[in-house]
């Protein structure tokens, strides 16, 4: 089964509302979601005067109990993969 790799930054709105659309899209999909769910942001990386969505110190799985289950990666593993596959096509 293709794997969809995804690693949403922001605070917790920015993160959730690309999060339930890939979820949506793959329920109609023979993919499976792999999500990686930063709990910090890289200093600098965030726009200027969004201090506040720099850290989300909050797991996914301590979040929400998705179903079905939403597979979580470190983000060592999604870098490592992102590398191997940079972009794919979901057919």
């Amino acid at each position: 089964m293709a794997k969809i790799y995804l690693r949403p930054i922001g605070g917790l709105g920015a993160r959730l509302i690309p999060l339930l659309q890939v979820m949506s899209a793959v329920r109609e999909s023979p993919h499976e979601l792999v999500v990686c769910w930063p709990l910090t942001s890289k200093p600098g990386k965030a726009r200027s005067g969004s201090s506040r969505e720099q850290s989300f110190e909050i797991g996914l799985s301590d979040l929400y109990d998705f179903d079905p289950p939403v597979t979580e990666i470190s983000e060592e593993g999604y870098l490592a993969k992102t590398e191997d596959l940079p972009q794919y096509p979901l057919k």
